[in-house]
């Protein structure tokens, strides 16, 4: 479009110097030759941001004609900031859906005795004869037997030993920093079993447990997993302590480099029955109808 534009000028120049040239007097040769060399014809187009386009030409009788064009072109380039949020977890899990502490349910002990034998899988389908949240250390001392462990009543029922039980606790560990986490099992009296993990939701059987312990290697083992997590994880983690009568005992434990987020002393901040926003974990099945 723009080189039409000045096509056109150059021609209304031209025909302009034509007119006027012809009504010149005739003169010699030398001077026509010094009135071209000293006179020239300037065509100026200016184009704005506004698409005002202004031509500014001065007539002169020569035979020459040179077109100066002046282009000038402003491109506005629109920057749009992203303001990017960064999130950050918080130091401790959220507790505003009441889930504090972890869930435990106590089972009949439905064997003769104690067996590795034993499918610990039938208490997935199995009603629980007491439940209760519980926000207290993760351990039962064998010092004494213990007829309410966690708070729960231990039920005698015929021809079973006195004090049988099964207790199952689950929950989530909430990981307060990246870094390689130690879990760890101590104290079996009698059966000691752990899950952390996918396993530990759905899935658990005795043959996958990251830790197991028994009483017929001794009260004064441990037995554990170490597992790489991320700031604001949250992991799935189950016990089961099997104990076939008398006393029992069991204690968790999990800490980063020697320091304890899990202990035997107080209860833990960093267990949670579930994530109170379900993005980052959803809550365990109903007691009796776990897979």
């Amino acid at each position: 479009m723009r080189a039409k534009f000045f096509q056109g000028v150059f021609l209304l120049a031209l025909a302009a110097y034509n007119a006027n040239a012809s009504a010149l007097p005739s003169e010699n040769r030398a001077l026509q030759l010094e009135k071209r060399a000293r006179c020239v014809t300037k065509i100026t187009v200016t184009v704005t941001d506004t698409t005002t386009e202004s031509i500014t030409t001065t007539e002169s009788y020569s035979t020459t004609i040179f077109a100066t064009t002046s282009l000038t072109e402003t491109t506005t380039r629109t920057v749009t900031s992203l303001a990017v949020s960064t999130y950050v977890p918080p130091y401790s899990p959220d507790h505003y859906c009441n889930n504090t502490g972890v869930e435990a349910a106590l089972y009949k002990f439905p064997w003769a005795t104690r067996s590795t034998a034993n499918d610990i899988t039938v208490i997935k389908s199995t009603t629980p004869y007491a439940v209760k949240q519980v926000d207290a250390p993760m351990v039962l001392s064998g010092a004494t037997i213990n007829t309410s462990p966690h708070g729960l009543a231990v039920q005698t029922f015929p021809g079973s030993s006195s004090n049988s039980y099964i207790l199952s606790i689950r929950g989530y560990f909430y990981a307060t920093k990246t870094a390689k986490y130690n879990f760890r099992i101590e104290r079996p009296d009698d059966y000691v079993t752990l899950w952390v993990g996918s396993k530990a939701y759905s899935g658990w059987s005795r043959s996958n447990a990251n830790a197991f312990l028994s009483i017929d290697n001794g009260a004064t083992q441990s037995a554990g997993i170490n597992l790489d997590l991320v700031a604001g994880q949250y992991v799935p983690i189950r016990l089961v302590l099997e104990n076939s009568g008398g006393a029992a005992s069991y204690m968790l434990l999990v800490s980063v480099d020697g320091v304890y987020y899990v202990h035997d002393s107080i209860p833990s901040a960093w267990l949670v029955t579930r994530p109170c926003n379900l993005v980052f974990g959803t809550p365990f099945l109903a007691w009796g109808q776990e897979t």
